[in-house]
């Protein structure tokens, strides 16, 4: 299955982000603001979204450049934090290389605003790679040698704000990523621990478990400092499943810190089931599956089933509706690649309350509905070599395709749904459809499409997929349409006239000159 970071990327994230960025973008007129907003959303400032393929850099970030050559690094900056302070579902790797960037700014003001920013956004040791990755890629483009002094303040400050026992936890959890190690960062910024505590957590990262063999007796606070540290290390070399999941539940400890072939127990995910967020838990599906976990006879799948049906937990995880939908994708399938489960209508079931449960949060949260009148037209299954969705492992297009519709009929009063193939077929949709039935409604089309002629004629016949269908149903059925939306998995186009062409008749025809 698909990692959390992953599954942020697909729809990035369907509703949610559009409405913040719609919400954000619209507080200010400046085009030069609007496509910051825009890029710190999708990661575009085109029109074109991509879920693959990013490149953080100067040149994929014209407009953050062209507002810091005309001195207007802060407004860059409030909008970070805004983002940051609303915690909307942006990813935050976009947030990381702004800051970054900001920090590479000769306006030594400018440079420590960045780094109170970035104090602020980085909460884990994996962005905290992930940005020093950044400042690293920036410093090579503006010939620097990288740590200078403000970095070099910077870091230091990230290590020593926390609580020596705060520290351990987070730096154990996350020991390296991306080509960088603690170790790495501590030596090449110069780093010094300015309590005890946690001048012995930084000698152990640099050193290891001989650092801490040579110390004495220490003060209460510093002791637990050091137990947790030999602990985790310990974990992290024990092939004893019963030990380790005692050490688990007793130091609240997570997966990173627990050796790979340990991972197939069910006594170990019982232990670490404990300790996750319903998001973690989500993102290991298909694992706990796997190894009988969700199975009927275990108690593990009750733990789940409670947790999953708990409204008070879904509202407090912030999960969104396609964290779900990914999770009962997989799970309904019965298998991942190779390796397959026997399902659980238990779980299934509570996964279902889950989608319904985050749908009407995410409806609560969302700005209010734009009020137009909405097409989606949807076509997939026609492309036999790519049948998930990019950014995912295991999302099937049908599905995804059923879930934009469901989100889009849930937040708007006015939403019609058609599938097409050479021509348009009106679907049933309506607020209260659920995603089982959209894609039954859809799924019975595909077989219906699936009987058609190819189109064109040589080696590489075409299967049909005419863009333009839905708004020629449209203008033949006299339908007022605001937006109109394409959804399809087909790498090929056909039909007489293009999708723009088609549109610009049913402007003239049906006097609707602001549908788009």
């Amino acid at each position: 299955m698909a990692s959390q970071s992953q599954r942020k990327n697909f729809g990035e994230k369907t509703s949610s982000i559009y409405a913040a960025g719609t919400k954000m973008a619209a507080a200010v007129d400046d085009k030069d603001l609007k496509r910051c907003c825009r890029l710190l959303n999708y990661y575009t400032e085109g029109s074109v979204y991509k879920v693959l393929g990013r490149t953080y850099n100067k040149e994929n970030a014209a407009c953050l450049v062209h507002m810091l050559e005309e001195k207007r690094g802060k407004e860059i900056l409030a909008e970070v934090e805004k983002y940051n302070d609303n915690c909307t579902p942006v990813q935050k790797d976009m947030l990381l290389f702004t800051v970054a960037l900001c920090m590479k700014s000769k306006d030594s003001e400018l440079k420590q605003h960045a780094n109170k920013i970035f104090l602020l956004l980085c909460k884990t040791a994996k962005e905290l790679f992930t940005f020093i990755q950044f400042h690293k890629k920036l410093s090579g483009d503006t010939n620097s040698r990288g740590y200078g002094r403000s970095l070099r303040r910077t870091l230091n400050e990230w290590y020593n704000r926390q609580d020596p026992m705060d520290l351990a936890i987070l730096v154990m959890k996350e020991s390296a990523s991306g080509g960088w190690s603690h170790a790495n960062v501590l030596r090449l910024a110069h780093i010094k621990g300015k309590s005890e505590g946690t001048a012995i957590i930084l000698k152990y990262l640099v050193k290891g478990m001989e650092e801490l063999k040579k110390l004495g007796e220490q003060p209460e606070n510093v002791q637990k400092v050091v137990d947790y540290l030999k602990t985790i290390h310990s974990v992290r070399n024990s092939t004893d499943e019963h030990q380790v999941a005692r050490l688990i539940e007793q130091y609240h400890l997570g997966k990173q810190q627990v050796l790979p072939a340990l991972l197939n127990s069910k006594e170990i995910w019982g232990a670490l089931v404990s300790e996750m967020s319903v998001g973690e838990v989500l993102e290991n599906f298909n694992k706990l599956a796997s190894v009988g976990f969700l199975e009927i006879a275990h108690d593990g799948s009750k733990k789940i089933v409670e947790m999953l049906r708990s409204e008070e937990i879904l509202q407090k995880s912030n999960i969104q509706p396609i964290d779900v939908v990914m999770a009962l994708s997989a799970y309904e399938h019965g298998k991942a690649g190779k390796v397959t489960w026997m399902r659980n209508e238990a779980v299934i079931d509570a996964l279902n309350f889950a989608l319904e449960s985050t749908m009407k949060v995410n409806e609560s949260n969302n700005t209010k509905s734009t009020n137009k009148r909405y097409l989606i037209g949807v076509r997939v299954g026609s492309n036999t070599k790519k049948s998930t969705v990019r950014g995912t492992q295991s999302l099937p297009s049908l599905v995804a395709a059923s879930a934009i519709a469901m989100v889009t009929a849930r937040k708007e009063d006015k939403v019609q749904l058609v599938y097409f193939a050479d021509k348009a077929t009106e679907l049933t949709l309506t607020s209260e459809s659920s995603l089982k039935e959209i894609s039954e409604e859809i799924s019975k089309q595909i077989l219906v499409s699936a009987a058609l002629p190819p189109v064109g004629s040589g080696d590489t016949p075409k299967q049909p997929c005419d863009l333009a269908a839905p708004i020629r149903w449209a203008t033949e059925n006299s339908k007022k349409i605001d937006v109109f939306i394409n959804i399809t998995d087909s790498l090929d186009r056909t039909g007489d006239i293009t999708p723009s062409k088609a549109l610009m008749q049913y402007r003239k025809e049906m006097n609707m000159p602001k549908a788009k």
